[in-house]
């Protein structure tokens, strides 16, 4: 019995290159789907086929992930967590990506809460 290898997925009108992969049964109730499907945002078959390894790569880490189950972070996870998202937050700033300082643009609940509170304090 031969095995037949995971590969991209060909779009059959668009001819995008995709992963399909099915979820297993283990890991179905967690994720609420039964086939996972991500575009590669390539044409290429070549590109595809390293993409493809990536992505099904991440999509296996997931799954190992869900399968874990929940664990608490140490203090010491917490901190490296802390420190990468300050970098992140800073060079993202450097580079302005976002901006600083009551420029963040507010979406939903959180911006009439902040206009709300603007209010009371009548500035």
């Amino acid at each position: 019995m031969v095995l037949q290898m995971a590969r991209p997925w060909k779009h059959p009108d668009t001819g995008v290159y995709y992963l399909r992969k099915r979820v297993p049964s283990d890991v179905m109730p967690l994720v609420k789907r039964s086939m996972e499907k991500r575009s590669l945002g390539t044409k290429d078959p070549v590109e595809a086929r390293r993409l493809h390894a990536e992505a099904l790569a991440r999509l296996e880490s997931r799954w190992a992930n869900l399968r874990s189950g929940l664990m608490r972070p140490t203090p010491i996870q917490m901190a490296a967590m802390a420190g990468d998202f300050y970098r992140s937050f800073i060079t993202a700033g450097e580079e302005g990506r976002i901006a600083f300082f009551g420029h963040i643009h507010l979406n939903g609940w959180a911006s009439r809460w902040v206009k709300k509170l603007r209010r009371r304090r009548g500035s």
